[in-house]
C-alpha cells in the first residue's frame, strides 16, 4: 500500500511541476508578443474532398469560422 501511495505522490508531483513550467513559460511571453502572434495568425478552413460517398458541399462553403476568429484567410 505504501508503494502505491508513493507512486501516486510521485505522479502528482510530476504533474504539478509540469504545470508550473507551463505557467512560467506563458508568463515569460510578453504581452506584445502575444498580440503580434494573434494579429499575424493565418486561418485556413478545410472542407472534405469530394468523393462519391460524401455529400457535395461546394455550394455551402463559407469563409466564416466563428465570432472570435471571424473569417478564414483561405478556404480549401
Amino acid at each position: 500500500m505504501e508503494f502505491v501511495e508513493e507512486k501516486v505522490e510521485q505522479g502528482k508531483r510530476a504533474n504539478r511541476e509540469a504545470m508550473e513550467k507551463r505557467i512560467q513559460a506563458q508568463e515569460e511571453l510578453r504581452a506584445e508578443g502575444k498580440a503580434d502572434a494573434v494579429q499575424n495568425m493565418r486561418i485556413y478552413k478545410f472542407y472534405p474532398v469530394a468523393t462519391p460517398d460524401t455529400p457535395d458541399v461546394s455550394s455551402v462553403k463559407s469563409q466564416f469560422i466563428n465570432r472570435y476568429y471571424g473569417k478564414a484567410h483561405q478556404v480549401f
